[in-house]
Formats: C-alpha cells, sequence, structure tokens
C-alpha cells in the first residue's frame, strides 16, 4: 500500500515538466496530486479514485495491479502517470514504524488510474523482495523508457523492472498530514 509520499524537488519537476510546485515532504489522500495523462497533458488530480457508480463516501486510494483488469471499480479508468520522488510505508512492529523510500531525490513515475469524475490512485504490486521484510506491498514504479507503454495499456506487468530504491527509517512525525517538512524524511537511527 502507499498511503504517502513526497515530491520535493521543485526545480527539477519545473525543469521537466514546466509546472511550478510547492515541495511537499506529506502527500497524503485528499490532495490534488501531478499526473501525466496519455496526451502528455500535465494534471493536478485529487488522490482519492471513486467509481463512477459510487457514492461520495467512496475512495480508493491504490489499486493492486493483480486486480485492476478484474474489479467493476476500475472498469472505466483509464492510466496515468504520478509524479514523485519518494514515498513512505510503515512497518508493523509493536507501533507501526514509517520507513522513506527514493531513488536518491531523482523523480519517477508511479503507474496511476484516474476518471473524468473523482481523482486518481496509485497502483500497486507485491514488493520486490529486499523491501518485503517492511511492507508487503508497494507503489508500482514506471521506468521513464516504459512510461508510454503504461499510459497506452501496453505496459508488460511480469517484466516489471527493479528499481534502484533506496529506504531509511524516519520519524513518527510524516504521521500526520499537518507535519510537511524535511523533517520527515530525514533518517533516525534505532
Amino acid at each position: 500500500m502507499c498511503g504517502r509520499f513526497t515530491l520535493k524537488e521543485k526545480n527539477k519537476v519545473k525543469a521537466m515538466f514546466g509546472v511550478d510546485i510547492n515541495p511537499s515532504f506529506n502527500i497524503c489522500p485528499g490532495t490534488k496530486i501531478l499526473t501525466i495523462d496519455k496526451n502528455n497533458n500535465i494534471n493536478f488530480l485529487n488522490w482519492g479514485y471513486r467509481p463512477v457508480w459510487a457514492g461520495d463516501t467512496f475512495n480508493l486510494i491504490n489499486a493492486r495491479s493483480e486486480t485492476i483488469f478484474e474489479k467493476p471499480s476500475f472498469k472505466n479508468s483509464r492510466r496515468c502517470l504520478i509524479i514523485a520522488d519518494g514515498y513512505f510505508e510503515w512497518k508493523k512492529e509493536i507501533k507501526k514504524v514509517p520507513y522513506y523510500f527514493h531513488n536518491n531525490n531523482k523523480l519517477f513515475f508511479f503507474g496511476g488510474l484516474f476518471n473524468e469524475t473523482s481523482g486518481c490512485c496509485i497502483v500497486t504490486k507485491e514488493s520486490e523482495e529486499s523491501l518485503s521484510f517492511i511492507h508487503n506491498r508497494q507503489p508500482l514504479i514506471i521506468d521513464e523508457k516504459e512510461s508510454d507503454k503504461w499510459l497506452q495499456n501496453e505496459y508488460d506487468f511480469s517484466t516489471s523492472n527493479r528499481q534502484n530504491i533506496s529506504f531509511h527509517k524516519v520519524s513518527n512525525k510524516v504521521n500526520s498530514p499537518k507535519n510537511n517538512s524535511p523533517e520527515n524524511i530525514m533518517t533516525i537511527e534505532d
């Protein structure tokens, strides 16, 4: 599952996509997030996907890659790329412990689904073996070379490539959506 992520590299976003953003160290569901559709349009969509037939209180933030072709919720969805530079997952111990995952401050894409009536959600997959001790799911990270295939519904899930993802334990401050500072991604020691 992916319930929080970051997009803090303001200058890189401006250079690559021509969009000004406020750096965010704690993007949470219900926030407008930066996306790209198959026509290369840049959009800010609400992070929360609601099928066209569902009520206002029904919001999905994630969709399992294994079931997006079967679930009626995603029957009329379209694909998008969600721009990020890191994400958080919580390891279940006595208390949940947050970890920050990143690719050395590089921008990357999550595979996403959206519709016209509500917003978008992040597609997830089983975690890579090296990450699974923290959480059994992770966002589907789409390599830039594969981005067009994802957007055109030609992406091959069986060849989902390994990413150079690093991670470290971070403060519980990230647990509150109110906390949006660089402290959220700073390494803490055991």
